[in-house]
């Protein structure tokens, strides 16, 4: 008898509050757990979950997340049955490991880390500025957004600015405090993805439905900003990335129409996360897709996902290849139930065969998804 066996695409496990050493039979919570007591936790998967892909929200979990990649053991040893593999899904098992890191700025806090996007631009290169004449006069071009107005600064007064910005750029590239300033997400998570060949780029996106309680307000020009970097980032870096879309597909195809209409780099595989999105919507985005030779894929979660009444009909759509089991739960002892509903859900809409034959193709997607950080 063998255990099925799957791999989870999007998970915040490590976000959970159960603390090191106690039994599964016999978990302890601490609402007032710190950063630093979560760090020293350690990470529980159940016993049918053999990797998984781990979303940070904020910069301040990124070095956590490396810390559980790093001491992870390789998918393939934590994968029972490999035998559907071929040789190079099976060495992509032994380069991947079984928890791997996710560096990103969920939109629900990108408004403290879009204020200052367009200075981190310039100064890390992330946009390439371009120089043009006006009048006899020579201007630099700042993306801010890629549609929308862009921002005119006097090329002498931009490098004033620059010079200005130089040592405060260097004074805080590090975090402070435990949180990174505005002024050093973008170089933290560039040396990150640099330094560390299997992270990814994650969870990031655009929600134009949820209110920061903070400011009771929806901040989409810093949820712009931010994801528009990180897009950037995870192009440079040939990573694939986790995108969290809510009420803003349109901006989300609106991407591929723009890049590929200005022959800019794109990631080289994304994942739209707990897609609930409509059947038009994805036949779009797959269309953009193969246009812009960028491998996309459709996440599928109980949590967010099967909420949606025309779910079915939504996996109906899309071809199997292209979808992706994942929890979105911080509570690991949910993660196995939770992924067992999605994947008897897929197998029924998609008559599959049998359910173990949708674990591997399954299996087989997420491999394909995460190939640029172990080819």
């Amino acid at each position: 008898f063998s255990i099925e066996m799957w791999v989870d695409t999007h998970s915040h496990i490590h976000l959970s509050k159960r603390r090191d050493g106690c039994q599964r039979d016999s978990i302890e919570f601490d609402g007032s757990i710190s950063v630093k007591e979560e760090q020293e936790s350690s990470l529980f998967l159940g016993p049918c979950t053999a990797g998984s892909f781990l979303m940070a929200t904020t910069p301040d979990e990124w070095e956590t997340l490396i810390s559980y990649m790093d001491t992870s053991s390789p998918l393939a040893t934590t994968l029972n049955d490999v035998s559907a593999f071929d040789e190079t899904m099976l060495q992509a098992c032994f380069k991947l490991p079984s928890l791997v890191a996710g560096l990103g700025i969920h939109p629900w806090y990108a408004y403290k880390y879009g204020a200052e996007s367009m200075d981190q631009k310039v100064q890390t290169g992330i946009i390439t500025t371009n120089i043009s004449q006006n009048n006899g006069r020579r201007h630099s071009v700042i993306g801010a957004h890629d549609d929308q107005c862009l921002c005119r600064i006097e090329h002498k007064q931009q490098k004033q600015y620059q010079d200005q910005r130089h040592e405060q750029y260097e004074q805080h590239v590090q975090c402070q405090s435990g949180q990174c300033t505005q002024t050093s997400w973008v170089l933290q998570m560039d040396r990150l993805l640099s330094e560390n060949k299997t992270a990814f780029v994650g969870e990031v996106g655009l929600d134009y439905k949820a209110r920061t309680p903070e400011t009771k307000s929806i901040h989409r020009d810093e949820q712009q900003r931010v994801f528009y970097q990180c897009l950037e980032l995870a192009a440079k870096h040939n990573r694939p990335v986790s995108i969290h879309c809510v009420k803003a597909w349109e901006d989300i195809c609106q991407i591929f129409k723009h890049r590929s209409s200005q022959d800019r780099q794109l990631p080289p595989a994304i994942s739209l996360h707990s897609f609930t999105g409509s059947c038009e919507t994805a036949i779009r985005l797959l269309r953009y897709a193969r246009e812009t030779d960028v491998d996309i894929f459709f996440g599928i979660s109980k949590a967010v996902s099967m909420r949606s009444k025309k779910i079915s009909a939504v996996i109906s759509a899309i071809p199997l290849e292209h979808l992706l089991v994942e929890s979105d739960e911080r509570n690991s002892e949910k993660v196995d139930e939770d992924i067992s509903t999605v994947i008897e859900l897929i197998t029924e809409t998609k008559q599959i065969l049998s359910y173990q034959n949708a674990i591997t193709s399954l299996n087989q997607n997420a491999l394909r998804w995460a190939a640029a950080i172990i080819s």
